[in-house]
């Protein structure tokens, strides 16, 4: 799964954007684990997703992976190769992501936990991809990419499929994060974050800053958005939180140089924030909403990059 990072050019307009980060991948530093370690402790059939469960991904590692909201107790959800954002779905109990349909572009699937019946819902052209698919009160909305301009807009259809229409017309839409209610859609646009009324399609800017922006993620209660923030001249990004309305930002995590903190996912109560951070590997953290309470969740299993996907609701 991607960690992008973008960065703005110096001296540039706002909006002109150079990928820096492609890939949360360091080779050099995952050391590979004995055989038993890759075994997942029981499967996704044998227990049925729960609100204290965390989804995430495995670099390297096929598939789809849960965990208890303290690290332990890691179950596989069997997918087909590739998945990536993994998410769940309307109903709270079958999951969404982004694979390879063997051949083919990257496109949407739903799936059970339990890993059988994944069905793709989306059918791009073979210039185009289809990532991040998040629950937008009963339909979904993700992001559709055009090759080879790298062009992006978030899309939304019904769970089955059906209805697809765009949500925005781009060129650089990203990473949706629709509201409680699905009234609302925070998103990333040129490394600042929008909210685009759904019904309306009226956009605000809520950054509009000189700071890179992106990653926003909507509090269950409705009230604040989580994001990630960086500078072009600092090497590192933190967590952030938000009023809904871009008032009150105020920093959570305070990244160390070599360090970065992405991808924050609220708790279902909104008491809790898992990110990953990178503190020499790429592994998932939780902390109280406050900042406060740093909890490294991969320390259980830490021979992987890990990258978080969604906390059950």
């Amino acid at each position: 799964m991607r960690c992008t990072v973008r960065t703005k050019m110096p001296n540039a307009a706002k909006g002109i954007t150079i990928l820096v980060l492609a890939a949360c991948a360091d080779p050099a530093r995952v050391t590979a684990p004995p055989a038993t370690t890759r075994e997942p402790s029981a499967l996704a059939s044998k227990q049925s997703p729960t609100s204290g469960r965390i989804l995430f991904t495995r670099e390297r590692t096929p598939g789809i992976f849960s965990m208890d909201d303290d690290g332990n107790n890691v179950i596989e959800h069997p997918s087909p190769g590739g998945a990536s954002y993994p998410s769940w779905a309307p109903d709270g109990k079958r999951l969404l992501f982004a694979a390879f349909p063997g051949i083919g572009p990257l496109t949407i699937f739903l799936m059970d936990a339990g890993g059988v019946s994944a069905i793709p819902l989306t059918d791009p052209a073979p210039d185009q991809r289809d990532e991040m698919p998040r629950a937008l009160a009963k339909r979904i909305v993700f992001v559709r990419v055009g090759d080879p301009t790298g062009t992006s807009k978030l899309m939304i259809m019904n769970e089955d499929g059906s209805g697809l229409t765009p949500l925005t017309n781009g060129p650089n839409d990203s990473w949706p994060a629709p509201s409680p209610g699905g009234k609302f859609v925070a998103f990333e646009r040129a490394d600042d974050i929008y909210v685009i009324d759904v019904e309306t399609r009226a956009v605000t800017n809520l950054t509009s800053s000189a700071a890179l922006e992106h990653h926003p993620s909507w509090s269950p209660g409705g009230k604040q958005i989580a994001f990630v923030r960086g500078t072009v001249e600092a090497p590192f990004h933190d967590i952030f939180v938000m009023n809904s309305d871009g008032t009150q930002i105020t920093q959570l995590t305070n990244s160390a140089d070599g360090q970065t903190a992405t991808q924050p996912q609220w708790s279902p109560d909104g008491k809790r924030i898992a990110f990953v951070w990178y503190t020499g590997r790429y592994g998932i953290w939780a902390m109280n909403a406050d900042g406060s309470a740093l909890n490294d969740l991969s320390q259980s299993h830490p021979f992987f990059n890990e990258f978080v996907g969604a906390w059950a609701r």
